[in-house]
């Protein structure tokens, strides 16, 4: 198991989202939305609901609501009249499709903080610190070699360093493809 460590991102949107309500982070699969999500609400009460699995006009009330500071995997209109209601209450949202348009009156009001798959990819120091958190040494070679070979793709940053922990030299590059086209294919 890697060690995580915060990323640039949070930083960089840390003051942002203290001052929004909304959260609507979307992106492919890998690219770490949920981590994002958990780093952001860590240490709030949250109510989390897969829109997969869960009718979400029962499960998310204003009731319901009013009790948590965060609501995920949510979708429809019913749920943007709870949002409205529930002033109080932020909701973060996890995609894999853009932001849907019953989004939008929120976003106009400034409401809204989105996040997409270009701010979730891993920036050079993101990858060094990552490195160095899993008892490897950063060095700008390696961090660059890291960054070509995953092209910042979290999932594959992840891949590459646990090949490199298991000591694997210089052949960890050439397998890295293939092994997150068969995570992709799995899941």
């Amino acid at each position: 198991m890697l060690a995580k460590v915060p990323l640039e991102l949070d930083e960089y949107l840390w003051a942002q989202w203290k001052c929004s309500r909304l959260a609507f982070v979307y992106a492919p699969l890998g690219f770490g939305k949920s981590e994002f999500a958990h780093r952001m609400l860590e240490g709030v009460d949250v109510l989390e609901v897969d829109a997969a699995t869960v009718d979400v006009t029962q499960a998310v009330t204003a009731e319901a609501s009013e009790k948590h500071d965060a609501v995920s995997n949510a979708q429809g209109a019913a749920l943007a009249s709870v949002i409205s209601r529930c002033t109080s209450t932020r909701f973060v949202f996890l995609s894999r499709a853009p932001m849907p348009g019953w989004l939008t009156p929120f976003f106009a009001k400034g409401e809204l903080l989105i996040v997409t798959a270009d701010d979730l990819l891993f920036t050079d120091t993101d990858i060094a610190h990552l490195l160095s958190a899993n008892g490897i040494a950063s060095t700008p070679e390696l961090v660059e070699r890291v960054a070509n070979a995953s092209q910042r793709y979290p999932l594959a940053v992840a891949a590459a360093i646990a090949h490199i922990q298991r000591d694997e030299g210089s052949s960890w590059e050439a397998p890295l493809r293939d092994e997150v086209m068969a995570y992709f294919e799995a899941e």
